[in-house]
C-alpha cells in the first residue's frame, strides 16, 4: 500500500493514461523532379507567377514497419548503460499547395491555386518502441517547400504544369501505449457561478476636489 495514502485531501485513484515511451523532433528534405501540379484554371497561353508554396496540413506520416516485429539494435550512449532501441520505418506523403497569378497576353492577372502530391523515400528512425507501443508521426507547420519554374504540359492537359520541388518536412514522432496508473488525486468540484449584472450603475462624473468645493 502506498505510504502517501493519508495525505490530506488526496486519495488513491486508478486512471487510464497514455504513456510516452520516446519523443523526437526530426526533419527530412528531398528534391522531387518533374512534379505534376494540377491548376484551378486553364494555363495555356498564360505566364505562371507563383507567390507561395505551402505544405498542406493533410500531409501524412505513417509507420510502415511491422509494429509487432520491429528490428532492434543496441546503442551505446556516453556515460549511460547500453540501451536496446527499435528501428521504426516511416513513410511520408506530402501535399503541396501553390498560389499565384496567371498573366495572359493582355497582361490581365487571374489568381490560381495548384496542388501536387509527392511521396518521400522511406525513412528509418531509432526509437524506444517495444512491442505493444504505437508510433505517431505528425508533419508540423514548420515544414516548407520551394518550387522552381513550371513547364506547361501538352494541350491535352490544359491545367497541368510540371516543375522541380524541394521539400523540407519537419516531423514530431513519438511512441506511446495506453496504461493504467495509480495516482494521488482529488476530484475537481465545479466552481460557483459568477453572475452577470442585470443593470450597470451609471457612475457619477469624477469630481475635481483640488478646486471644488472651495475650502472655507
Amino acid at each position: 500500500m502506498s505510504k502517501y495514502k493519508c495525505l490530506p485531501d488526496l486519495q488513491r485513484e486508478c486512471i487510464d493514461a497514455t504513456k510516452v515511451f520516446d519523443y523526437v523532433l526530426t526533419s527530412k528534405q528531398q528534391c522531387f523532379e518533374n512534379v505534376a501540379f494540377t491548376f484551378s484554371e486553364d494555363i495555356l497561353g498564360r505566364e505562371i507567377v507563383v507567390t507561395s508554396c505551402q505544405i498542406a496540413p493533410t500531409s501524412t506520416c505513417i509507420e510502415i514497419s511491422d509494429q509487432n516485429n520491429r528490428p532492434t539494435i543496441i546503442v551505446e550512449i556516453p556515460d549511460c548503460p547500453d540501451v536496446e532501441l527499435e528501428i521504426v520505418t516511416l513513410q511520408k506523403t506530402i501535399i503541396i499547395n501553390l498560389t499565384g497569378q496567371l498573366i495572359d497576353v493582355d497582361n490581365i492577372a487571374t489568381d490560381f491555386t495548384a496542388t501536387a502530391t509527392v511521396i518521400f523515400c522511406p525513412e528509418e528512425v531509432l526509437l524506444c518502441a517495444p512491442t505493444g507501443t504505437l508510433v505517431d508521426c505528425v508533419i508540423t507547420d514548420t515544414s516548407r517547400c520551394v518550387v522552381g519554374s513550371l513547364t506547361r504540359m501538352a494541350t491535352s492537359a490544359p491545367n497541368v504544369a510540371t516543375g522541380n520541388v524541394h521539400v523540407l518536412a519537419c516531423q514530431s514522432i513519438q511512441s506511446y501505449a495506453p496504461v493504467k496508473l495509480e495516482i494521488l488525486a482529488k476530484i475537481c468540484d465545479p466552481r460557483s457561478l459568477i453572475s452577470i449584472p442585470e443593470c450597470e450603475v451609471n457612475p457619477f462624473p469624477q469630481q475635481c476636489p483640488s478646486i471644488f468645493p472651495p475650502a472655507h
